[in-house]
């Protein structure tokens, strides 16, 4: 249930896999199927190691030849349908900026030309594939600064730009060095006024906001996950119906006993239409001890009002929200532990408190919409990444890059979060991040450098 950082498929107010045909030449969706074999290619590399410096090589390697392709297959998109024209063409000037940040001779120069061209569109896509570039090869607070400026100088000019807009948002999810930049770039991009910002804003469940989920619970309670701020709260989207659902119970319950004394809560959104299904199943397994939402649908597709409205296809999802109420991840199965027990070594930071608007969903009684009307996908599932190291001017040749869950890599991330508190001089929360790393990771090198902070600002 994750979805590719790389693969945005929206853009501009169009969607590029349209069933539009062309007279000469493959269909657009011939092109797609193409387009998504090779992002099943770049997926299995996490967006650390393909904008770390370290891994540029092996990653320009592995990866490079899918990147090239990628923009190759965009090209002929944007010949094959014209109407998607520009949403192609940012999604090639995004794979070219990869390419840049791991240094494909020629990806900056190609980049380059086209935002010198004297075709308005192609040149402002180029734009910001070249502001992306920026973002990611040098992912330090001061440097991602500058590019975030820039961005809401162009934003101010034009508040109806919906290629300005939808790269606020691609910043704002992908390696920001700061939650602070991050909150900045997604506020920026929901007061705009295009087609796309007003997309980006009716969207419940976006990631990096906040998200209050409210219902009737089985008994027919009211409740809300509002008084849970300040704890890491999962919302398990489900049915009794649902094997697989079933047979991840077992570890949800074990999840729940383990953390829920460090301030871990969970709240069911049931998908049964029968009422008496699920409590006989809750009877029957009453570890379960967590709230469940119940509500029956009104229309055809027999799913809760609530998934319909959070656009849930595949169960079992879940929703997990950070200790500040922010949407961090969307999953499914096992995925989520290490994040949720990173989010529960977390501080909440009162700076996250004032972001605007807050997602509340409404009682079930009230959030069904006509059949007709469908809320548009999450614009990105997947939670902002913390930053990575700072390149060195000769980087040395380095190993493969690293799987998603590699301690060492995992360690190493939360240490340059870290820094960047205590960059921000904001120590207490470093101190606490840095005895989490030591805590979690104690045998990578990351520990090491963190308990060498820990000391440089003892007594600060």
């Amino acid at each position: 249930m994750k979805r590719s950082i790389l693969s945005r498929f929206a853009m501009c107010g169009v969607a590029l896999l349209s069933a539009a045909s062309v007279a000469q030449g493959r269909t657009p969706n011939e092109i797609a199927r193409d387009v998504q074999a090779v992002d099943a290619q770049i997926d299995r590399f996490p967006r650390e190691a393909l904008t770390d410096h370290r891994y540029r090589q092996s990653i320009l390697e592995q990866v490079g030849p899918s990147l090239r392709k990628k923009v190759q297959l965009y090209e002929e998109y944007a010949q094959a349908s014209p109407g998607n024209r520009l949403g192609a063409l940012y999604e090639a000037d995004s794979a070219l900026a990869i390419l840049a940040v791991i240094e494909d001779p020629g990806a900056k120069r190609t980049l380059e030309q086209a935002a010198a061209s004297s075709d308005p569109g192609a040149a402002e896509c180029a734009k910001m594939g070249l502001l992306e570039r920026d973002w990611w090869v040098r992912p330090i607070e001061d440097s991602q600064r500058q590019v975030l400026d820039q961005l809401i100088s162009i934003a101010r000019q034009s508040p109806k730009d919906d290629v300005v807009a939808r790269t606020l948002v691609v910043l704002a999810d992908n390696s920001p060095a700061t939650p602070a930049l991050a909150r900045e770039a997604r506020v920026t991009a929901a007061g705009l006024k295009g087609a796309y910002a007003a997309q980006y804003r009716s969207i419940p469940n976006k990631i990096g906001w906040p998200l209050v989920i409210a219902g009737n619970t089985v008994d027919g309670r009211p409740f809300t996950t509002a008084p849970w701020q300040g704890k890491v709260v999962v919302v398990d989207f489900w049915a009794t119906w649902c094997g697989p659902c079933k047979a991840a119970m077992p570890h949800m319950i074990q999840l729940y006993n383990d953390l829920h004394g460090k301030g871990l809560e969970v709240v069911g959104v049931s998908n049964d239409q029968d009422k008496s299904d699920l409590v006989q199943y809750l009877q029957q397994n009453r570890a379960m001890v967590w709230p469940q939402l119940f509500g029956p649908s009104s229309s055809a597709s027999h799913w809760n009002a609530m998934a319909e409205r959070f656009q849930v296809h595949a169960i079992p999802t879940m929703y997990v929200i950070d200790r500040n109420g922010l949407l961090q991840t969307i999953t499914v199965g096992r995925e989520a532990d290490e994040e949720i027990k990173r989010m529960l070594a977390e501080t909440p930071d009162p700076a996250l408190a004032d972001m605007k608007p807050v997602m509340l969903a409404a009682p079930i009684a009230e959030a069904v919409a006509p059949s007709h009307v469908r809320a548009p996908k999450p614009i990105s599932a997947k939670p902002a990444l913390p930053p990575t190291a700072a390149a060195p001017a000769e980087a040395p040749a380095a190993p493969p890059a690293p799987a998603a869950d590699d301690p060492a890599l995992k360690a190493t991330r939360a240490l340059n979060l870290a820094r960047s508190y205590i960059n921000a001089e904001r120590y207490d929360t470093a101190r606490t991040k840095l005895q989490a790393i030591i805590t979690t990771w104690p045998n990578t090198k990351a520990a090491k450098d963190a308990a060498a902070a820990l000391k440089e600002i003892e007594g600060k």
